[in-house]
């Protein structure tokens, strides 16, 4: 979706609108109940981490593309 005239993913909207600025370098992580959900833009369910975090997270829910076989580079 477009934010302030940028192409930007919907849950960093989402954290920006709600709770504020993305720090520089940081990502947006979907922290939902039950597993990361990528789809959610709730803030409540959104928190700030590092790539490594990110990655982490991904591999707990089993939501990184090794485990689902499904590699979307475009996203």
């Amino acid at each position: 979706m477009r934010w302030r005239g940028e192409m930007t993913l919907a849950h960093r909207v989402s954290w920006m609108h709600h709770i504020g600025p993305v720090p520089a370098g940081l990502n947006v992580l979907h922290k939902c109940p039950g597993g990361g959900n990528p789809l959610c833009v709730n803030p409540a369910h959104l928190a700030i981490g590092d790539q490594l975090e990110n990655a982490a997270d991904m591999m707990k829910d089993g939501r990184h593309w090794s485990m689902t076989g499904v590699w979307r580079p475009e996203r």
